[in-house]
This record gives structure tokens, C-alpha cells and sequence, in this order.
């Protein structure tokens, strides 16, 4: 004969600690909506994202209906590839180059279901030159988040940052509403993401490569004939209104395709 569940939903003295932990886990995440939704009140331009990079906290779609989830900080540890650490940082991915674009545009395929703007990432502001595009492409995919220490950055590549980022926040509206159109998966050569909205042709084309070499894309939609592209990218518009892009890569990098943007 199975046990008798208490009619009561207070998680009191009549339930036992099981039954009252889980109900304090199921709890928590409205009681967090709850919060945020009252601070949202007060300060209409507060934005709260929720840590979820450790274990142990809670995860539940409800939240991202009052705020986001800072969804990967640095990536794996040493020890979860089985590598000796001889320091006490024991993070893979937090130097300049490519390799933590892999692990943090991954999670870029739930924009399909999720807007990506409600998972925040930070990505690297460090130079060089090259390690900078390659995460500012990144970042303006819709993930949105800098982390580092930007003291450190050269005065040319702070002016990088505040040029392409100024450009992006003409068209970020417009990222965030566009269904996402990815060629190539994340690492592969090329890999190429398309963020243009259906109904204005803004926003951006990003395109990866790990290797030397030229590539072409046409995008998916029309798109404003209004653009601004990094070095190396030369664009054209076909009869049907949509971007012929042709990018060349002298090594492993980003190039960026803004549309629908002032560049002067």
C-alpha cells in the first residue's frame, strides 16, 4: 500500500524533510520570478541574470520570462579533459583565440525556441587584433556579454570595440527578433551565421573560419542595402535584393557584415 501524500501544500511539521525540500526546490524559481518581477516594477530598466554555471541551482524556462541566465562563464576545467593543472586557475577557455567561440556559440542553436538575448555569455575583449573580431563576432549574435579586465585593452583596441559595437546597437532590435540561419556547425570551415530580420533586412552576417582561405555565402533574406564589413569582405546585392558575400581569410578569424547601419 503506497504512502498517504498530505493534502497540505505548506511544507510544514506534517511533511517529511524529503517532501519539504523538493517542495522548496519547486518553489524557489517562482519565488525568484517573483523578485524580479517586483524590482522590474520599480526599475523598468533593470535587466537580473541568474548564475547557472555551477551546479545545484535552479533551472526552469519560467525565470527567463522575468530575466536571463548568465549561461557559460569560462567553460570546462582542466580536470574535465583530464589535464594536470600546475596553477590554481584550472579554466580551459580564457585566452585570446578561437577556442572559446566554439564552446560559447554553441549553445547559440537554442535560438531557434529561445531568444539568445536571455542567455547571456561574456566573451574576451583582449587583443590582439584578431582574437578581438573573432569575439566581437561572436558577442553580437546575441549573447551580449564582455568580461575581463578591459584596463588591459589597447587604446586601438578599445577604439575597435567602441566602432563595431556602436554599429551593432544600430541593428540589435533587429538581431533579436530575426530566426537565426546558421551554415557549418560551430568550429567547422566556414561557419556562418545569419541574423537578418524578415521585415527591416537589418542586422548581421558573422563568418568563422579556422583556416586560410576564401569563401562565398548568399544570404537567406533580402537585406538593406545599407552596410558596413570588416577587412577582407567585399558585398553585392542580387536582382532578388539578397547579399553575395565574399570573404578571404589570411588565417584562423571572424569578418563582419553589418546591414542596415550609418558607418559615418
Amino acid at each position: 500500500m503506497g504512502a498517504t501524500i498530505p493534502a497540505t501544500t505548506t511544507g510544514g511539521a506534517e511533511c517529511s524533510p524529503e517532501e519539504r525540500g523538493d517542495r522548496y526546490a519547486f518553489e524557489i524559481g517562482r519565488r525568484m520570478i517573483r523578485v524580479v518581477d517586483r524590482l522590474g516594477r520599480d526599475c523598468p530598466e533593470a535587466i537580473v541574470d541568474f548564475d547557472i554555471t555551477e551546479g545545484g541551482r535552479f533551472v526552469g524556462l519560467g525565470f527567463l520570462a522575468a530575466g536571463k541566465y548568465f549561461l557559460i562563464n569560462n567553460g570546462p576545467y582542466y580536470g574535465n579533459y583530464n589535464i594536470p593543472v600546475s596553477n590554481q586557475w584550472g579554466n580551459l577557455f580564457v585566452f585570446p583565440g578561437p577556442a572559446r567561440g566554439w564552446i560559447c556559440r554553441t549553445p547559440l542553436a537554442m535560438d531557434k525556441w529561445i531568444p539568445s538575448v536571455l542567455f547571456l555569455t561574456h566573451y574576451l575583449p583582449d587583443d590582439p587584433k584578431e582574437s578581438q573580431i573573432l569575439n566581437i563576432a561572436s558577442l553580437i549574435l546575441g549573447q551580449n556579454g564582455i568580461w575581463g579586465d578591459p584596463l588591459t585593452v589597447s587604446e586601438e583596441g578599445v577604439a575597435r570595440f567602441g566602432r563595431l559595437l556602436g554599429l551593432y546597437k544600430q541593428v540589435r532590435g533587429d538581431v533579436t527578433e530575426s530566426f537565426p540561419v546558421r551554415t557549418g556547425s560551430v568550429g567547422s570551415n566556414p561557419e556562418i551565421h545569419e541574423k537578418i530580420s524578415d521585415e527591416t533586412g537589418r542586422g548581421v552576417l558573422a563568418i568563422f573560419a579556422s583556416a586560410r582561405g576564401a569563401y562565398s555565402y548568399v544570404t537567406a533574406r533580402r537585406v538593406d542595402e545599407r552596410f558596413f564589413a570588416t577587412d577582407g569582405v567585399t558585398v553585392s546585392l542580387d536582382r532578388s535584393g539578397r547579399a553575395k558575400v565574399d570573404a578571404v581569410f589570411d588565417g584562423p578569424g571572424a569578418k563582419i557584415v553589418f546591414f542596415g547601419v550609418k558607418s559615418s
